[in-house]
């Protein structure tokens, strides 16, 4: 499913949830904002992005606060804000572990990968999307992060030559959860907990 075709579209489990209080609102400004990004209207898309989080914020909503911030550090990257998405990104990883999201941590962990890549880490990029394939228990949750995973790999294989990439893929594959969200956050620089 294209990211265009997600933007309206939220997960099912969270849909009663989210429409309590402030959470409605918060919800249909991250609908808006994912669908000013597929449009390309960056601008548009970080001030509703934004008004999610703040709305999901007030709410209390940990898992509506990671998601947001996953889609605000791909606004950043796009915008050319390496410092705003990494930051960003790290936030939203350590939010969403804390909230024992799995699927949502592990798109985090393909955020982290396009920082890492943005900041020329071809080998964290790599061992991060490695890690993130291996834990997935099924296809990305529908709301995940834009990330452009196999070209990412792919700019990340020509960076690296065949061999080093394979040996990063096997290291990211070897790492357990932990250990990927531990490198993810070390790479963003956000302290351990």
């Amino acid at each position: 499913m294209s990211y265009a075709g997600t933007c309206a579209t939220l997960r099912a489990p969270l849909m009663a949830e989210e429409m309590k209080g402030g959470r409605a609102d918060a919800s249909v400004r991250l609908a808006r904002g994912r669908a000013a990004y597929s449009r390309g209207d960056l601008s548009k898309a970080a001030g509703e992005l934004n008004a999610a989080f703040e709305g999901f914020s007030s709410a209390g909503d940990s898992l509506g606060m990671g998601r947001t911030l996953l889609h605000l550090a791909v606004v950043a990257l796009d915008r050319g804000d390496l410092d705003g998405g990494a930051a960003s990104a790290g936030r939203g990883v350590e939010v969403l572990q804390g909230a024992d999201d799995v699927e949502a941590t592990l798109c985090g962990l393909e955020v982290v990968a396009r920082v890492a890549g943005a900041a020329g880490d071809p080998w964290s990029a790599v061992r991060l999307l490695a890690a993130a394939e291996r834990h997935r228990s099924g296809a990305k949750p529908p709301d995940c992060s834009p990330v452009a995973t196999s070209e990412l790999a792919d700019h990340s294989r020509a960076e690296l030559g065949v061999e080093a990439f394979e040996h990063e893929w096997a290291a990211g594959s070897a790492l357990s959860r932990a250990q990927a969200v531990a490198l993810a956050l070390a790479r963003c620089g956000v302290a351990p907990a």
